[in-house]
């Protein structure tokens, strides 16, 4: 799964808390990837149903996910607890979408690097 396969580098799948962090993950995607009708897993995690915190989506650094960049009408799947990237074409490229966990996906994984 993609999120024990970061790990196993030393990373976790990416996060972004900002616009400009977005951004750049975007990019990357873009350079990498062509709109598919597929999606990429990132870091984003929807509290499950009986969580006390349900339905609210932190990223897998224990952060509240604050960016607003959802799909129309997303996040919406009561028991979708993983977080993708849309590699659709419009309207809704690049906009992320909560989903079942798949277990063979694409990811992008984040790793700091310490200075």
């Amino acid at each position: 799964m993609a999120k024990d396969a970061c790990i196993a580098e030393g990373a976790h799948l990416v996060s972004f808390q900002t616009v400009e962090e977005y951004h750049a993950v975007r990019a990357y995607v873009e350079a990498v990837w062509p709109l598919t009708g597929e999606q990429i897993a990132v870091g984003g995690k929807k509290m499950h149903m009986t969580h006390a915190h349900a339905g609210e989506v932190y990223w897998v650094t224990g952060e509240k996910m604050e960016i607003d960049i959802w799909a129309d009408e997303e996040p919406n799947d009561d028991y979708a607890e993983c977080t993708y990237l849309n590699r659709y074409t419009t309207p809704y490229a690049f906009l992320m979408d909560d989903n079942y966990c798949f277990s063979s996906e694409e990811f992008i994984c984040e790793k700091y690097l310490s200075t």
